[in-house]
C-alpha cells in the first residue's frame, strides 16, 4: 500500500511524504507516474517538493517471481492559493419587486469572504457592497462593512437602492469593493433578481369649455 501526508494541500504548501508498505517479500519495487525508480522492496518513505496546483497520482508497482506484479496508488490534489480577496454570494432578497420611478428601496444581500484577507470597516481600503455595474443605475448604492469579516465567515449588508427613473425590468446586480483597490468577486443576482419599475399613476381632469352659472357639470 501506498498513502501520502499531507493526502492534499493547499498552495503555497508545496511538498507531501509518501509512505509505501510491502507484504510477501517482493523482490523489487518501481515507481511511476508522477515519480519514478526503483524504490526500496521492503518499504520506505520519500518527500515529493515543488508541487504546483493540480492532482498528482503516485504509483508503486513491486513484483516477486512467480506472483503477478501488485501496484499500488495514491492520489494528491494540490489547490490553488485563495486570492486575496474574492468572495461568493449566498443571497439577495429585495424590499419591494415592483416600485415606481425613483423610489427608495433596499436588499438584504449576503455575501461570504471567500478569501485570504480580512474584510475590515475602517481605513482608506475597506470594504463595501455596491450596486453593479458602476456607476450604478440604482443611485451608485453602497453598503459598507461593519465588523471585521474573516475568511470563512459570511455578513450580510442592507443596501439603500433607488429604483431606475424609467419604467421597466431592471436586473439588481451587486458586488463586493475594496475601495481604491478593486471590485471582486461574484456578481450576486439571484436567479435573478427582476425589479419591475412601473409608471407613476396619472389623473386626467376634463370639464367643459364653457357653462351657465349655477349649471351641474360632470
Amino acid at each position: 500500500s501506498i498513502s501520502a501526508s499531507p493526502a492534499s494541500m493547499t498552495l503555497p504548501t508545496n511538498s507531501t511524504t509518501l509512505t509505501w508498505t510491502t507484504t510477501g517479500s517482493p523482490t523489487s519495487c518501481t515507481a511511476s507516474n508522477w515519480w519514478s525508480g526503483a524504490k526500496n522492496a521492503a518499504g520506505g518513505s520519500e518527500m515529493r517538493t515543488g508541487m504546483t496546483a493540480g492532482t498528482y497520482i503516485f504509483d508503486i508497482t513491486c513484483s516477486k517471481a512467480g506472483v503477478p506484479n501488485t501496484t499500488a496508488s495514491v492520489s494528491v490534489p494540490v489547490n490553488s492559493a485563495p486570492l486575496a480577496n474574492n468572495a461568493y454570494c449566498t443571497s439577495i432578497t429585495p424590499s419591494k419587486t415592483a416600485v415606481a420611478p425613483g423610489e427608495p428601496f433596499t436588499a438584504t444581500v449576503t455575501m461570504q469572504n471567500n478569501g485570504s484577507t480580512t474584510w475590515t470597516p475602517s481605513g482608506v481600503n475597506n470594504y463595501h457592497l455596491t450596486a453593479s455595474p458602476w456607476p450604478s443605475i440604482w443611485g451608485n448604492a453602497r453598503a459598507p462593512v461593519t465588523s471585521n469579516t474573516t475568511p470563512g465567515s459570511p455578513f450580510t449588508f442592507t443596501i439603500p437602492l433607488i429604483a431606475p427613473g424609467t419604467p421597466g425590468n431592471y436586473n439588481l446586480q451587486t458586488q463586493m469593493l475594496q475601495e481604491n483597490v478593486q471590485w471582486f468577486g461574484a456578481l450576486c443576482s439571484g436567479s435573478p433578481t427582476v425589479i419591475t419599475v412601473v409608471p407613476n399613476p396619472t389623473i386626467t381632469l376634463t370639464a367643459p369649455a364653457a357653462f351657465q352659472v349655477n349649471t351641474p357639470f360632470t
